[in-house]
């Protein structure tokens, strides 16, 4: 195969790579190697891409790390996504840590609401929008919407943060021990990003897993989940885990990849 792209060539050029070395079993479960050759194209010149690194993610100031424990106590989950602290509820981003205001910057407060428009509402109509009040309001809200069968808006939205969440909270359904968040491959503020998603843990027998989310019908899963792998622990074993009605086209993913396998689990999106 030889691919050709204006954009992004380096990316592809990479994943392109983890996908030719492993193993791929065909209708007739006879193992197949694929040779692929990506071209950087500029104008009318193309030359063979070299691949990039996946750059590692932005870690979070010493500072933040203190009110980890209000977003817990909150009834929030504690995610490190692009160099800060957010809280979570059924893996939708109501707050966020950030550095004070230019009196006091290295003092951390909270931006409270869901998205940045939310936010800055918030900031303009309640005392208590850089606080662990405001953050507790903000959770009782949207803890009541982001439930199975509701059709509000807060729960159509980061689904596949929506699966990781229950998963974290009972790894068990994925085949895991123990899990915990991993930052987006590619960072975004977008409160409605519904990209898949990760976590990196061990299995009961102390095998290291990285397990990727889908929230919905995902062709990219095999280059996301090895992208994943390769950034946080390349000897991990990769689950894919997505829900049973999408199942037909994301359990293609893990077909592509040594040492992976694909899980199912309920949608918490869909009354039972």
């Amino acid at each position: 195969m030889h691919l050709l792209a204006s954009e992004g060539a380096g990316d592809l050029a990479r994943r392109a790579g983890v996908l030719q070395n492993s193993a791929v079993q065909d209708d007739t479960a006879t193992a197949a190697s694929a040779t692929i050759t990506v071209w950087q194209v500029s104008g009318a010149e193309a030359k063979v891409a070299v691949p990039t690194v996946i750059e590692p993610p932005v870690d979070v100031p010493p500072s933040h790390v203190a009110l980890a424990g209000a977003i817990s106590d909150a009834g929030a989950w504690p995610v490190k996504e692009n160099g800060r602290f957010v809280a979570e509820v059924a893996g939708l981003e109501v707050a966020r840590v950030v550095n004070g205001d230019p009196g006091s910057p290295d003092t951390p407060v909270f931006e409270v609401g869901v998205g940045q428009a939310d936010r800055e509402l918030t900031q303009m109509m309640h005392a208590d929008a850089q606080n662990s009040a405001g953050l507790r309001r903000v959770v009782a809200t949207v803890a009541k919407e982001r439930t199975a069968g509701s059709h509000h808006p807060l729960a159509r939205i980061a689904r596949a943060r929506w699966l990781r969440s229950v998963a974290l909270a009972h790894p068990e359904l994925v085949g895991a021990h123990q899990l915990d968040p991993l930052p987006l491959l590619r960072a975004s503020d977008s409160v409605s990003n519904d990209d898949p998603v990760a976590a990196v843990g061990v299995s009961p027998d102390g095998t290291p897993l990285v397990v990727l989310f889908a929230g919905n019908a995902d062709l990219d899963l095999a280059a996301e989940a090895a992208d994943y792998r390769e950034l946080h622990n390349p000897a991990a074993h990769v689950v894919v885990v997505s829900t049973p009605e999408n199942a037909v086209f994301n359990q293609r993913g893990p077909a592509l990849l040594t040492h992976a396998r694909f899980e199912t689990m309920p949608a918490p999106w869909l009354s039972p």
